[in-house]
């Protein structure tokens, strides 16, 4: 019955966080052993020590210490949490209810009391002051298409295309005219339209690289370095050069005066800056 008695006055002690007092009688009654006294006096002798009017348990003692400390510092991060969440929710309210200033576009506040800003009217950029217009790359690449059909089509007109177009509007052919001279010097060179023995296509990508063109327009791929006609005309077949003489002859009874191309190249000094070349000279 001590091990109850024992068990019962630590169960009380940490329930109600208090010594038991100095009577062993109002033990007994309050753990419910009043019938065995001799057995909670033992135990209150043995494992209690009577201090100041009252049987304390040092063990008990700091227990409950401990637990009320961890008690209160819980308590007080709780209020201090609390009041950091209702110190916040009143700084919003605040700000959402301090002022009636709407932001506008143009980041000037606008309030309830004043007229509304009028729109200022966007000045298109090709208008601006001092910047140029726009390169027309598509209007180059229709007119590759129209003066140069033979030649392959640009299906697609990549970033890198377009780049390369634009370096040449800049460095060399400022002007649709400029470009439409440039053709007439492609279609000018037998090497560039696929007239000779080993026929060649190049497309407005090639043309247009930096290499490519100062050749076209220094004029290595015409005068000596394509055949002529003559020479052409001997490398013919037999059958060739019998069909080639009745489509001549065809021709000249339709009174078509035969193929009209003078076979003269336009001058390619003209192109890619020289001074002859510029818009408004007579050339």
């Amino acid at each position: 019955m001590e091990d109850l008695a024992y068990r019962r006055m630590l169960d009380h002690y940490y329930l109600h966080e208090r010594p038991f007092n100095e009577c062993s009688t109002d033990v007994a009654r309050e753990i419910g052993m009043q019938e065995y006294q001799a057995e909670v006096d033992y135990v209150l002798s043995k494992f209690f020590t009577l201090l100041d009017g009252q049987w304390v348990q040092n063990r008990c003692d700091r227990e409950v210490e401990s637990y009320q400390n961890k008690r209160k510092s819980a308590s007080r991060a709780g209020k201090a949490s609390a009041k950091a969440r209702a110190d916040k929710g009143s700084e919003q309210t605040f700000n959402d209810r301090s002022t009636d200033v709407q932001p506008t576009n143009n980041h000037k506040p606008l309030t309830n009391n004043q007229e509304p800003l009028k729109e200022e009217q966007a000045t298109p950029a090709c208008d601006l002051p001092g910047k140029p217009p726009p390169i027309p790359v598509q209007k180059i690449v229709d007119l590759y298409h129209e003066r140069l059909p033979e030649l392959p089509r640009i299906e697609k007109l990549t970033e890198a295309r377009r780049s390369q177009i634009k370096q040449r509007w800049r460095e060399d052919l400022g002007s649709l005219d400029d470009w439409e001279r440039f053709y007439q010097a492609v279609r000018a060179s037998d090497f560039l339209m696929g007239r000779t023995d080993k026929p060649f296509s190049p497309n407005l990508e090639w043309l247009t690289k930096a290499g490519n063109f100062a050749k076209i327009v220094e004029g290595k791929y015409h005068g000596q370095n394509q055949r002529t006609a003559g020479q052409l005309e001997q490398r013919k077949t037999p059958t060739e050069r019998m069909r080639s003489a009745r489509e001549a002859a065809r021709a000249k009874q339709n009174g078509s005066g035969g193929n009209r191309d003078t076979g003269q190249s336009p001058d390619l000094g003209r192109v890619a800056g020289h001074q002859e070349f510029l818009p408004g000279s007579d050339g």
